[in-house]
């Protein structure tokens, strides 16, 4: 009864663990996503008003309308009597329209903050990747954008960090289900650093031909580099998801490949890290082998004399 007692235990014990593991991680996800949906409404709520349909108009909208009026006052000019012509006038113009466009800061800010590129700004600022394509104008925005990320940002990094531990952990049970050669002698299961880079790259290279699909634009390419990118929280915004388009569903979606893509690295990171720790081991373990045996060419033997003294002396006597 005793030891039937205590082989129950273990078992018993090891999915109570399991258990209660996953219901953090999942109060973490609907924490984390409640977050993420509470910021994308807030900053909505903020921003929306400025850049939203009647609202105030930013400093590339205004530089336009200078510029039509500029044109328009050109093509009512008469130019006969003048030293200049109306092809160089509309030249100097529109590189002066240039030089003023590249100088606003709000350039990228034009597109009216809907709720799902709001989702898409949350979501960049507790990720850290920051695209830069969308950002606060007013001063609430700019303060609330602090006070957001310093919250929302560990938040993140834990959650991504325990998803990260429990699909490795997954991913590790199935490669023992399907291939042996992965455990060691001490019973560890460990996966080898080219599986790890592979599922990396394999995501990368997904990713690439499905924003290479749904944006047309886009070449292979550039595709993965916004895939690389991305995921690797650089997020310099030279391309987004849906930039321009009206669909916001390329929003949604960038967001999800996001916050997956993340959790994935983390789990190839944590596979990573196991298995240099596992190399490292067994490289240390080598290396201690090796000066055992070199340390014991030097021992004593019991007459007192060294053994690479005895070997220089047998080859004397055979010369």
């Amino acid at each position: 009864m005793s030891d039937s007692t205590k082989v129950s235990k273990p078992p018993k014990k090891k999915l109570d663990n399991i258990f209660k593991t996953i219901t953090a991680l999942a109060a973490l996800l609907v924490i984390m996503w409640g977050y993420v949906l509470m910021g994308a409404t807030m900053f909505l709520t903020i921003e929306g008003k400025l850049f939203g349909g009647a609202g105030k108009r930013t400093e590339a909208q205004i530089i336009r309308i200078d510029t039509v009026e500029k044109m328009v006052t050109l093509h009512n000019t008469d130019f006969t009597t003048s030293n200049t012509t109306f092809k160089t006038e509309v030249e100097k113009v529109l590189k002066e329209y240039k030089k003023r466009i590249r100088s606003t800061k709000d350039i990228h800010d034009e597109r009216k903050w809907t709720y799902d590129a709001s989702l898409l700004y949350t979501a960049s600022l507790v990720t850290t990747v920051g695209y830069g394509n969308i950002v606060p104008m007013s001063s609430p925005g700019r303060l609330m954008t602090i006070i957001y990320s310093v919250i929302g940002i560990p938040l993140t990094l834990v959650c991504l960090g325990m998803l990260g531990t429990i699909m490795a952990r997954g991913f590790k049970a199935l490669a023992v289900f399907l291939f042996e050669d992965v455990v060691t002698e001490e019973g560890e299961a460990y996966i080898p650093l080219k599986v790890s880079l592979g599922v990396m790259f394999g995501y990368l290279f997904l990713g690439a031909i499905l924003f290479r699909t749904v944006e047309p634009s886009w070449t292979f390419l550039e595709s993965f580099y916004f895939c690389f990118v991305t995921l690797s929280t650089i997020g310099l915004g030279d391309f987004v998801y849906g930039e321009g388009s009206t669909r916001d569903k390329h929003f949604v979606a960038s967001v999800m490949y996001l916050l997956f893509g993340l959790a994935l690295l983390s789990m190839c990171f944590n596979l990573m890290q196991d298995q240099a720790s596992y190399q490292l081991y067994q490289f240390t373990t080598m290396v201690l082998r090796k000066l055992r045996k070199l340390m014991a060419k030097f021992e004593k033997k019991p007459n007192g004399e060294p053994v690479p003294k005895q070997a220089g002396e047998k080859r004397e006597k055979r010369v």
